[in-house]
């Protein structure tokens, strides 16, 4: 009886979130800004943490154009979840890391999750974190990873033998008060990069982790846009509406109106100046191309409404807690 009660209090205080049990109460202390995975979509954590018994963390699965899961979309770790950040990296292998902000202009109001000093190691938790190389250029802030877990048995703990690399990409290109990119040419050009670190033989074998501040903004767009890219390479045509449906499909909020109507212009000048050889690109695009930019948003906000999907999840009284 207690249980259910709790159950339903849950479920009308998140809404549309599947709750099954009173355990799902913890989902409140890790969503910074109220906005609730898919249950069916989630990443689930594996790795024993001694501080910490949950599986929980705010991510979401989107599958790729040449693979299954081939991103995670989570939100930059707030100072409890952190450790949860780096059992998620350890878990499923993440090749590299975007994180669609400045790491320097972030750092003021948001934690530091990594090792800041070159050739240092810092313990999150089970993980072990060494910072190996750290390179700047104009566009992006690049820190490599050695990852490597610790094995923990009653009588001891040590480090396990196996490690991997990841890649921490910080993109400065894009301004925080910038609702939309104004330098499109470097997220071509990272999604070009992240291919090589993720993909072996054309087919996605590690995933990457794209993460904003809220999980949701600049992260549908990236994720969007990095489908179109890979059609257009691979197959020489491109669908966005599709690559638009596939990244909402467990999430609907991921790409809102303007961020649909900016992928449509991103990827018209990709074509003209890649394909086309076009060296001016205009920087709008053409009445006709927003007006069907304008139509395929809105069927897309339908089918949301058809299967029974909102397009927003609001916790109200989560951010404090979070924060």
């Amino acid at each position: 009886m207690g249980k259910n009660y709790v159950t339903y209090l849950l479920c009308n205080f998140i809404h549309e979130a599947t709750v099954t049990t009173a355990d799902n109460i913890v989902i409140l202390h890790y969503t910074a800004y109220g906005y609730l995975v898919a249950e069916r979509a989630r990443p689930y954590l594996r790795t024993f943490d001694l501080n910490e018994d949950s599986d929980f963390i705010n991510a979401i699965y989107v599958n790729g154009y040449s693979g299954h899961n081939q991103f995670i979309l989570g939100q930059w770790p707030v100072r409890s979840s952190i450790n949860d950040f780096w059992r998620l990296v350890l878990d499923d292998h993440i090749a590299v890391t975007i994180v669609l902000h400045d790491a320097q202009s972030s750092r003021r109001n948001f934690p530091t999750f990594w090792p800041t000093a070159h050739c240092t190691s810092a313990r999150y938790g089970p993980v072990r974190v060494t910072a190996v190389r750290n390179t700047d250029t104009s566009e992006y802030t690049i820190k490599t990873f050695s990852i490597r877990k610790y094995v923990w048995n009653p009588a001891e703990s040590f480090l396990s033998k196996d490690c991997f690399i990841m890649q921490l990409i910080f993109l400065k290109s894009w301004p925080e008060n910038d609702d939309l990119p104004k330098n499109w040419t470097s997220l071509v050009n990272l999604i070009d990069l992240t291919q090589k670190w993720t993909q072996k033989n054309g087919k996605a074998v590690r995933p990457a982790f794209i993460m904003s501040k809220d999980g949701i903004h600049r992260a549908g767009l990236y994720c969007s846009l990095s489908l179109c890219v890979e059609q257009l390479s691979k197959d020489g045509e491109v669908d966005v509406f599709n690559a638009v449906r596939n990244v909402k499909y467990n999430r609907p909020d991921l790409v809102n109106k303007v961020e649909f109507e900016c992928l449509y212009s991103i990827v018209t000048k990709h074509i003209m100046h890649k394909y086309l050889a076009v060296a001016d690109e205009s920087s709008m695009i053409s009445q006709g191309l927003q007006a069907t930019a304008k139509e395929e948003f809105e069927m897309l906000q339908y089918m949301a409404s058809v299967y029974g999907i909102n397009s927003s999840r609001s916790q109200i009284h989560n951010a404090p807690l979070s924060r």
